[in-house]
Order: C-alpha cells, then sequence, then structure tokens
C-alpha cells in the first residue's frame, strides 16, 4: 500500500499505526531520511527488516521514542544535561541497556532518537517505540527519491508513506551518554 502523507497527518499516522501495530513494516519518512519503521517490541517485523534491507545481524538498528519518558523502558542511565535542551530533535543519543533488557537489534548499548516531526510525533503516540533504520539496501547510500524508494520496496513492506523526496537533510548528530564523546558531529551542535 502507497498511502500519500498529505494534509491529513492524523489519518494517514492511524493507517500506519494500524499496519506496525499488527506486525507490520512501513517506509515512512522520518526527521532526516526515510526509514524503515517496525515496533521495537516486534521480533518477526524486525527480522523482516533485516531481510529486507540485507543488513548484517551484527549491525544495530536505531530506536526512535515518543518522549523522555520512554527512554526508562530501555535504560536506567539519566539524560545528561548537556544534550536534555536538544531533545526532541536530530540528535541520537547511546545509552546502556538496563540488564533486564534483551533486543535481538542490540546488545548491550541503544542508539535513541526522540524526533521532532508531526508525522513521526503522532505515530509514535499510537504505537510506541519503532525501530528505524534508513531505507535503503545495506551497504548503498541513502535513497531521497520516494520513485526508487516504490520501485525497491513496493513489494516487501506493509505500507510506504509517501511524502514527497527529501531534502539533503544532515543527519543526527550522535552522541555517546557514557563517555559524554560525540560520536559524530550533525545538525545540532554540541
Amino acid at each position: 500500500m502507497i498511502l500519500p502523507l498529505g494534509s491529513d497527518v492524523a489519518k494517514t499516522a492511524r493507517v500506519t499505526a494500524d499496519i506496525i501495530n499488527s506486525g507490520g513494516v512501513a517506509v515512512a519518512p522520518t526527521d532526516t531520511v526515510y526509514g524503515f519503521l517496525a515496533s521495537a517490541l516486534n521480533e518477526k517485523a524486525i527480522e523482516h527488516i533485516y531481510a529486507v534491507k540485507g543488513r548484517e545481524r551484527n549491525k544495530p538498528f536505531l530506536v526512535l521514542l515518543p518522549g523522555t519518558d520512554a527512554v526508562r523502558t530501555f535504560s536506567s542511565m539519566q539524560i545528561p544535561e548537556r544534550i536534555r535542551a536538544h531533545i526532541p530533535g536530530a540528535l541520537t543519543f547511546i545509552m546502556p541497556l538496563k540488564p533486564a533488557i534483551e533486543l535481538s537489534f542490540a546488545e548491550r548499548t541503544l542508539a535513541m532518537r526522540i524526533p521532532k516531526h508531526p508525522f513521526l510525533e503522532q505515530l509514535l503516540a499510537l504505537t510506541g517505540p519503532l525501530v528505524a533504520p534508513s531505507a535503503n539496501p545495506a551497504g548503498n547510500g541513502v535513497i531521497r527519491e520516494i520513485a526508487k524508494l516504490i520501485a525497491l520496496y513496493e513489494h516487501t513492506v506493509d505500507i510506504i508513506v509517501d511524502a514527497g523526496d527529501t531534502a539533503d537533510e544532515t543527519p543526527s548528530t550522535i552522541f555517546d551518554c557514557m563517555t559524554g564523546a560525540v560520536v559524530r558531529e550533525g545538525a545540532v551542535k554540541l
């Protein structure tokens, strides 16, 4: 199914959430580029993304969160003050996983982001945490053209949310909360 994002963002978010909450996989716009989106708690959907993307199992996935409270689901660490003012936004932060949490797509740490994006904010409110690797074959560059994404994934995912071609966005900054180091400079300057 291809669904234009259009002006009724709430309706598009509801339709997409219904598919994801039923175990489906979406290709949809994020606050940076198009991503594969699935419930971070649905192993079958996560396996499907690894297969469609052709990604090695030892490469973890980013998780998008609906808000700062959701961080506690995965980590006991507090969000450092240094980055708190930049959340939500284009800041990915790495934290240790709680000892009791086991995720197939992450080792003992997890990269998380709380996006500032109208569609994603509504979607995450309906789905909870989502894995969100970029929508492109592993090892290839970012695909910004929706026509290419449709050609590649129309028959391998459950829904594609068409928001048009994406701009040449600066990637998110990546911050390691355990070391206090900026891993990748990006849109947020720390």
